[in-house]
């Protein structure tokens, strides 16, 4: 069964992610190496058959689904048809507007889901929409976030943000989930009325996986402490509410086959009440066989358990290889149940068998995490030990204003000041440099992933302790070394990256763990990509932040966006020194900054950076100049644009790197969600 999950997940991944023919090669490489693993630990021919028929099965059934449904699906792309459906999900936001997802069909013909982006229309759960003459898109990635992986996890390949005629048919349906979507908002509008949302949304996050209503720099606060899991309806909260519910059947002498029974209830009214997350399902599936082990006389073995799950989930769903939360939930589970339980094996003081056990979860999640958040947490072990304990205190008094039906307050103010106590710590805490490292390029996770196969491919050597142990330790300072050697050439050079979403554009230039940030544009989602850069390159210090086009409302958006970061209080203008965070006096004033190897100014609307024999020019594309160097042009362009050789035009590019090098060369790095 392990080898089968193993196989068939790689299976899985090879199919979804490698495609080209380059790639053949690693294919090709990594067979061999499972071939002499199968020679070395004496693989029966039963067992290499059940490999090899698990990898090609699932690198046949990924392969067919892409054929025949996602190919099939995104052929509509650029299409104007017609579309009616019921709709399964909806998100209303600002200003009226909305997001619905329909399950139906292409012009009645393809079945597939949609996301429909259009005003609030008023629709629920199990009502139709109608779209006559709309036309079909494909998501499109940006620097911000992988849109178009995200949606294809979950089966939703297309979207569509006007028709013709959109009809609405209100169905008296899905009754059941409106009670219980129902339920769940205005539990969490009830605790956001009575203790804010800041706290009001994290015991939300806890108890239902509910993210959307935590501020953005409070989840990266506790993802950089290494406890962001616990938004993820996942093991932890499973195992505490089946345990509880065990504990009062076990004193109230009820059947166990009755008590199984009732606990798959409160699971499936779990899986449910949070929106079916798929970590959810691994917790439920995982705990049913933990359960159901001694109904059948079997013992429960927790790798066969999780080898189990995967192959149940992963056959049923040949796109869950895209589901970060799945990734992230068995490389969780296998590093606590699996890894840390082996490694404590005959340790009996308690303490050291929690904090190795926290470590070896840890090290387990790291790769993942690095991969999917740009960043990983050094301190999760000592967070996971002395932070979670304390947040499940909080999540069990919530639950218990909750059960209560919002009779019982005070469980739910005392829940509220251990929140903001947490809050205090991670906030602090997230600001210390050495709590978080960042993956500053694109070796750094998979030198992780591949020191984490090293590391089990010598498990499945040896079986010893101390050489696992000693391998760990080998490669935690080969991937610190990998680390500081990356850090320090990205420090040592000049970057100047071109930020923004169309042909808006906000300049960072980066120089010895220093950044600047000058916003040409204005745009009110231009401080969301500077956060993103920042994170994703571990950036030290902000020296500066000067704004030059809406500076009031960009002000308030770059002190709530960049609340994360230490900025710098210090502002060069017009020779002038200000010493505060606010530049409203900045709206249409010339400026210049000369730093240690480089400076730039801004004079009638161009900034211009020196550096050495290098120099770049911004200006607007429609009354453009070449003054040597190399010139990028945001704005619209016009018929009167003039296009010169040695130039970038936004609208075709953005969100780029220029690298900059003391003999006067440039060279220009795409970035995208997953640098």
């Amino acid at each position: 069964m392990i080898g089968m999950a193993a196989a068939y997940l790689s299976g899985l991944f090879f199919a979804s992610f490698f495609t080209d023919k380059s790639e053949t090669a690693i294919l090709l490489f990594a067979v061999s190496v499972l071939f002499f693993v199968t020679k070395i630990n004496h693989f029966s021919r039963y067992d290499l058959y059940t490999i090899v028929f698990s990898f090609l099965t699932a690198f046949t059934a990924s392969t067919t689904y892409t054929l025949h449904c996602y190919y099939d699906v995104t052929d509509f792309a650029e299409q104007t048809g017609n579309f009616s459906g019921v709709v399964v999900d909806y998100e209303v936001y600002d200003g009226d507007r909305a997001s619905y997802t329909i399950k139906g069909r292409i012009n009645g013909l393809k079945k597939t889901k949609i996301n429909l982006y259009t005003n609030e229309l008023g629709a629920d759960y199990g009502d139709t929409i109608t779209l006559t003459d709309c036309t079909f898109k494909e998501f499109e990635s940006d620097y911000l976030f992988d849109t178009k992986t995200w949606y294809k996890s979950r089966h939703i390949f297309l979207c569509v943000y006007e028709a013709e005629d959109i009809e609405i048919k209100y169905n008296n349906s899905a009754l059941i989930k409106k009670l219980l979507v129902s339920f769940r908002e205005n539990t969490i509008k009830d605790m956001c009325r009575l203790i804010g949302n800041e706290t009001g949304g994290f015991i939300a996050g806890m108890i239902f996986g509910e993210k959307q209503y935590l501020d953005n720099n409070t989840k990266i606060s506790l993802y950089r402490i290494g406890i962001g899991h616990i938004f993820a309806v996942s093991g932890l909260h499973v195992s505490i509410i089946a345990s509880i519910a065990m504990f009062i059947m076990r004193k109230l002498r009820v059947n166990k086959f009755v008590s199984f029974g009732m606990i798959n209830l409160l699971f499936l009214f779990m899986v449910i009440i949070t929106d079916y997350p798929i970590s959810a399902i691994r917790a439920v599936l995982m705990l049913d066989i933990m359960y159901s082990a001694p109904l059948f006389l079997r013992q429960n073995d927790s790798l066969n358990s999780i080898a189990v799950v995967v192959v149940i989930i992963s056959v049923a769903d040949p796109y869950i290889i895209y589901n970060s939360g799945f990734i992230l939930s068995v490389c969780g589970t296998f590093g606590i149940a699996v890894f840390g339980k082996y490694m404590t094996e005959g340790i009996e003081r308690k303490s050291a068998l929690i904090f190795i056990s926290a470590v070896c979860t840890s090290l387990a999640v790291m790769p993942a995490s690095m991969y999917y958040f740009d960043e990983t947490s050094v301190v999760s072990p000592f967070s996971n030990i002395i932070i979670v304990p304390v947040c499940i205190i909080a999540m069990i008094f919530g639950l218990i204003y909750i059960i209560s039906g919002g009779f019982l307050k005070p469980a739910l103010y005392i829940s509220d000041f251990i929140i903001k106590i947490v809050l205090k710590i991670s906030d602090k805490l997230a600001l210390i440099d050495f709590t978080h490292i960042s993956c500053i390029n694109d070796m750094i996770p998979l030198i992780l992933i591949l020191s984490g196969f090293a590391v089990l491919y010598l498990y499945y050597l040896t079986e010893s302790k101390r050489i696992i142990s000693v391998s760990i330790a080998v490669s935690v300072v080969f991937c610190s070394l990998v680390f500081a050697i990356s850090d320090k050439i990205r420090d040592d050079r000049m970057t100047v990256a071109v930020l923004g979403k169309g042909n808006n554009s906000v300049i960072v230039i980066s120089y010895k763990g220093h950044s600047n940030i000058i916003d040409l544009s204005g745009h009110y989602h231009s401080a969301e990509y500077v956060r993103k850069y920042l994170s994703q390159n571990g950036t030290e210090m902000i020296n500066a932040v000067f704004l030059t086009n809406k500076t009031a409302s960009q002000d308030v958006i770059y002190d709530y966006e960049l609340k994360s970061f230490r900025i710098g209080k210090r502002f060069t203008v017009n020779d002038t020194q200000i010493y505060n965070n606010r530049l409203d006096s900045l709206k249409g004033t010339d400026f210049y900054f000369d730093a240690d190897g480089y400076g730039f100014e801004y004079i009638n609307n161009v900034l211009s950076i020196t550096y050495s024999d290098c120099k770049v020019t911004f200006s607007s594309a429609k009354d453009n100049e070449y003054t040597g160097g190399l010139a990028v042009y945001y704005g619209n362009i016009t018929k009167t644009t003039t296009i010169y050789e040695n130039s970038i035009f936004l609208d075709d590019m953005n969100n780029f790197e220029i690298i900059l090098s003391h003999d006067g060369e440039y060279k220009i790095r795409r970035l995208s969600c997953r640098n």
